[in-house]
């Protein structure tokens, strides 16, 4: 499966605050959900056809296919929450040294 690259929009936000839903066409996986331990924040998961990035450590049974350096909550910024309905969200390839630095940047 080929996720990096692809894209799609925040067709819905919720649950855990600002935990995103894209629908990229290049992700989907027809393997069953389940429960399962607490997922890192900023961990990116398939289920279905739905794309969801973890916006807090948080229970989850999506299948992990990578993680991403940003951090979508952050209750001390205004407004707490990076991405809005019909954002576009582009998932792409990064190397361990970017990821490091892009993490960092985020305090």
């Amino acid at each position: 499966m080929r996720k990096a690259a692809s894209a799609g929009n925040a067709a819905q936000l919720g649950m855990f605050f600002n935990r995103a839903y894209a629908m990229p066409a290049a992700a989907s996986t027809s393997q069953p959900i389940s429960r399962a331990a607490r997922k890192p924040a900023g961990s990116v998961a398939i289920g279905g056809e739905l794309t969801g990035i973890y916006p807090l450590e948080l229970p989850g049974g999506w299948h992990l296919i990578g993680r991403s350096p940003l951090r979508m909550f952050d209750a001390s910024a205004e407004p707490p929450v990076r991405l809005s309905m019909g954002d576009r969200v582009r998932f792409v390839q990064i190397t361990p040294d970017d990821y490091a630095r892009l993490a960092e940047e985020q305090g």
